[in-house]
């Protein structure tokens, strides 16, 4: 599907209100507006729990463990798959990609590559 681009401006107050709300939920202020339109809309809606709360989440390397090969969300664990590599670094950040069930897909940051 071909994405396009809008550029937003915002009064400061309520940018302030839309990003306070982002970082909430660790997502940047562009995929908080995005969830917002989607819900508005209904298109592309998470359907679980787990997407609603965790999709394209991101968080540090630390809160996985690899020896039991769980990750951390919310004081819950959640088994994890890495995509595009196999070692876990702790220093670095991931981004929730996927969900299905109890299983959780894990990306490096862009910023991270």
């Amino acid at each position: 599907m071909a994405k396009k681009s809008i550029e937003l401006n915002l009064p400061d107050k309520l940018y302030q209100t839309v990003k306070k709300y982002a970082d909430y939920q660790h997502i940047s202020v562009a995929d908080y507006v995005m969830q917002l339109l989607n819900t508005e809309f209904g298109v592309a809606a998470p359907a679980t729990f787990e997407e609603r709360q965790f999709g394209q989440r991101k968080l540090l390397g630390r809160m996985i463990d690899e020896q039991l090969g769980l990750v951390l969300l919310d004081g819950i664990n959640y088994r994890y798959q890495l995509e595009g590599t196999t070692k876990v670094d702790p220093q670095a950040k991931y981004r929730v990609v996927k969900i299905e069930g109890n299983q959780v897909y894990l990306a490096l940051d862009a910023n991270q590559k």
